[in-house]
């Protein structure tokens, strides 16, 4: 019966979590800068820019402006290594903000304040990574945001 009780009660604490989107809060978000860094140089300027376009555009739809002088930066970092013949590939979706704990207000300090990657294999650069920046991270940092706003 003890055992039971145990089971039970860690699935219940397991699947708690599975709906919660992030560890993080979006709540306020008004403006980010918004930068793409192509680490490795692995994917073409053409895709990078156009990852960048749809990533202002797709925000500034959902009122969230593209350009701040605080510092707060929507980053989109892709890295990759090759293996082999393929590629690694890791792209990061990260907020980066100025924030003040509450331990001392007068304090500023850098903050993670969002964070979520995308680890895979490409079979083709350029449409891969621009699928894993457009198609999956951003919706999910939006649907997020729309939720908590």
């Amino acid at each position: 019966m003890k055992n039971l009780f145990k089971i039970v009660l860690s699935i219940v604490f397991v699947s708690s979590f599975a709906y919660a989107l992030t560890p993080f809060s979006l709540e306020g978000i008004k403006a980010v800068n918004v930068v793409v860094l192509n680490k490795g140089k692995l994917v073409s300027k053409n895709t990078i820019k156009q990852i960048k376009e749809e990533t202002i555009e797709a925000l500034k739809d959902e009122g969230i402006k593209t350009n701040t002088d605080e510092f707060s930066n929507f980053i989109i970092k892709i890295e990759g290594d090759k293996v082999s013949t393929k590629i690694a590939v890791n792209v990061s979706l990260i907020l980066v903000e100025s924030v003040n704990p509450i331990r001392d207000t007068k304090l500023t300090n850098v903050a993670v304040t969002y964070q979520k990657s995308d680890f895979f294999i490409a079979d083709k650069i350029d449409q891969d990574v621009y699928e894993s920046a457009v198609e999956f991270l951003l919706p999910m940092f939006l649907e997020q945001f729309i939720d908590e706003n």
